[in-house]
């Protein structure tokens, strides 16, 4: 089933698509509950992240930017926060900073140039278990990320968080009613809270979602024109891409994941 094709980006992804590379696992990217790796000389990095769970977790890679989860008993409520987000990123995730990721970059910036970050991302997935296969992306009034002296941090200030679900299994949704948006000829649902903000594809694929080139900024000027990005002058400061998970979750695997940003460095292949 090929979901779209636009100018802007590609999501695909079904029968007749070519599935996910197989992974073959490395034990020095072989990681457990609330591990990190450096991959690419510490351009990304891969987190278990399993913040919410205690249950045996454990994901592997090869070094490249990929993974995939190999065991999973989490097993957490479908009406509230995951087990984890098992993902890699770019960036600054709590203080945790990846090397020359080009980031922070703000908003502003990417009103004007909607294609200075983009995103390149291959999945396979599965129809069991409940998780979510989605980009996780954090902004901060912030211009350094807790790098520098700055009293401004991540953890001091307040921040918005903005997901994009390119697929979905079992009952776990946003709460509250959807309003229909349209970005790039891809229809999604979004929802809000007042701090997260949820872009979920109304048509999703089951089988190997994938994204190319993916314009970030197309989204943040969605948001910034709805209040809920707070101002132009905030800072995109982290990227990340991986599956929440509420229960399951073994057999989900990440590949090929791309976050171009003006940064030289990390991108040379997409």
């Amino acid at each position: 089933m090929l979901v779209g094709a636009y100018a802007a980006f590609k999501i695909s992804g079904g029968p007749g698509q070519p599935s996910a590379a197989a992974i073959t696992c490395h034990p020095q990217y072989s990681i457990a509950h609330w591990s990190i790796a450096p991959l690419d000389g510490g351009v990304y990095e891969m987190q278990t992240n399993e913040y919410n769970s205690s249950s045996t977790f454990a994901m592997c890679g090869d070094g490249g930017e990929n993974f995939k989860i190999t065991q999973s008993e989490i097993s957490v409520p479908t009406d509230g926060v995951p087990g984890g987000y098992p993902s890699i990123y770019r960036g600054c995730h709590w203080g945790n900073c990846t090397k020359d990721s080009g980031l922070p970059i703000q908003v502003s910036s990417l009103e004007a140039n909607a294609s200075q970050v983009r995103l390149s991302y291959d999945t396979k997935v599965s129809a069991s278990g409940v998780w979510d296969d989605a980009f996780d992306i954090f902004y901060t009034p912030c211009n350094d990320h807790g790098v520098s002296q700055s009293s401004c941090t991540q953890r001091t200030e307040p921040n918005r968080e903005m997901m994009i679900w390119l697929s979905h299994n079992g009952p776990a949704i946003p709460s509250g009613d959807p309003t229909k948006v349209t970005i790039g000829g891809i229809d999604f649902n979004l929802w809000w809270d007042g701090r997260t903000m949820w872009y979920v594809m109304t048509s999703p694929s089951l089988t190997s979602p994938r994204v190319q080139n993916l314009d970030l900024g197309d989204f943040i000027k969605d948001a910034v024109n709805r209040g809920y990005i707070p101002s132009p002058s905030w800072y995109l400061m982290d990227i990340e891409a991986g599956f929440e998970i509420w229960q399951g979750g073994a057999g989900l695997q990440a590949s090929s994941l791309k976050i171009c940003t003006p940064s030289p460095v990390g991108c040379e292949n997409a």
